[in-house]
């Protein structure tokens, strides 16, 4: 896919895919993606690709890392956005064909996002996607320095 696109990969969200305003993006940062990887079971794929945002918008980082504290009881969706890359700039790329012009951060509820075969939209949590659990504590084996650091991090 030589053409550049419409839109850039990085004023969207990684995790979630919506329109992501200056003010409100930020690199994904390693512990970002442990959390990314403790939740959804897979770690990020592709990040160095040109097809994949490099960014995280900060509802999907408020969330995730309040998942991890234990003050979220879940994402909005258990299935995050996955990514592919597009055949063509036409009718299969996500960034160009969703029309993110004039949008600001009051605005960007109304965007309304492509439905292309490139990308697979976050699916919600249901039985067949339970919410998933941090980890289990075990007091009996745990020192105080484990109860503060999950397995993961270390």
């Amino acid at each position: 896919m030589p053409r550049v696109c419409v839109n850039s990969p990085s004023i969207f969200c990684y995790i979630c895919g919506q329109f992501t305003p200056k003010c409100e993006k930020r690199p994904i940062s390693p512990q970002l993606a442990r959390c990314y990887q403790a939740y959804f079971k897979t770690p990020i794929k592709n990040e160095n690709k040109s097809w994949v945002p490099q960014v995280r918008c900060l509802k999907c980082y408020k969330y995730l890392t309040g998942w991890y504290k234990g003050t979220v009881k879940e994402m909005p969706f258990g299935v995050p956005m996955q990514w592919r890359e597009p055949k063509n700039h036409v009718d299969d790329c996500y960034f160009c064909l969703t029309n993110v012009k004039g949008f600001i951060k009051k605005s960007k509820n109304s965007v309304e996002y492509a439905d292309v075969s490139s990308v697979y939209m976050p699916l919600p949590h249901s039985f067949e996607i339970p919410v998933p659990k941090l980890f289990s504590r075990s007091s009996s084996s745990s020192t105080e320095e484990d109860c503060k650091t999950p397995p993961f991090w270390r």
